[in-house]
């Protein structure tokens, strides 16, 4: 049986890890070095795939323990799994609130949030509003099924020919928002040139047929001593995109950001 130091040992193990960690992996990487102090040993925490009641958690010690040192691995197991649930339970929320379900991509919410992240940032950036041509036509003709695998991948295309430090997210419907951090005129007709060559470089299967799969790309540069609105910035690459459009869809239209004049924002 523990002592109450043992169990004072253990809580104030829980405890760390309750507020050092928050993430499932993130408990996993200190759980095992918080149990490996209570019970003198190295220990090897490993969780299963998810049940219906939850993951199934397996401490084991690297040799064997005394009848208390077991307890304490006993006990600290069964707290280790409450909160690995929960953080589970904790990041499936927070997914769900900024992910978009179909593609995974940031939800329109969550990506204006990083727009505003590069509003506030001291280099030149870009935005770009991509658009997936015949996307409907595609949906009427074929069914919302193959209209859900189109999505699935023209994000898998466009965010393979992505940097990893760019942005995208899913802005409603067949539309699409880029963030390009860093990006003046010349940098921004390059990428986004490269992804519109990554999505219409191969047709696609739809229904046993190859299709091509296109978009146009309308991009706007804008600096840090702009002072602008991402609801001005994204009205002007919505403009950018229809001049894609006009001319002829499947390329790319940049709005040079000292031809215009930018609002202000409020404030």
């Amino acid at each position: 049986m523990l002592t109450s130091d043992q169990y004072g040992q253990l809580l104030a193990a829980i405890a760390v890890i309750t507020r050092q960690c928050h993430s499932p992996q993130d408990l996993l990487t200190t759980a095992e070095g918080q149990l490996a102090q209570l019970v003198g040993q190295a220990v090897d925490v490993r969780v299963s795939p998810q049940e219906r009641d939850g993951p199934v958690v397996r401490c084991s010690a690297t040799s064997a323990l005394d009848a208390q040192s077991q307890e304490l691995l006993e006990l600290f197991t069964v707290h280790f799994r409450c909160l690995l649930v929960q953080a589970q339970y904790c990041e499936r929320l927070v997914t769900e609130a900024l992910r978009d379900p179909l593609t995974g991509l940031l939800n329109r919410r969550a990506f204006e949030r990083d727009l505003n992240g590069a509003l506030d940032g001291a280099v030149p950036s870009t935005l770009v509003i991509l658009d997936i041509r015949q996307f409907k036509r595609i949906n009427d003709t074929f069914g919302h099924f193959a209209g859900d695998a189109v999505l699935r991948e023209f994000t898998r295309r466009v965010s393979g020919a992505m940097r990893s430090y760019d942005a995208i997210g899913r802005y409603g419907g067949e539309e699409f928002l880029v963030v390009l951090p860093g990006c003046d005129d010349l940098c921004t007709a390059s990428q986004a040139e490269r992804m519109r060559v990554s999505v219409s470089q191969d047709p696609m299967m739809i229904d046993d047929q190859l299709h091509p799969l296109t978009a146009s790309f309308g991009a706007v540069c804008f600096r840090p001593e702009m002072n602008v609105t991402a609801e001005a910035l994204i009205r002007i690459a919505d403009d950018a995109l229809y001049q894609a459009k006009r001319q002829g869809r499947n390329q790319t239209v940049v709005s040079p950001c000292k031809v215009y004049e930018m609002p202000l924002a409020a404030g």
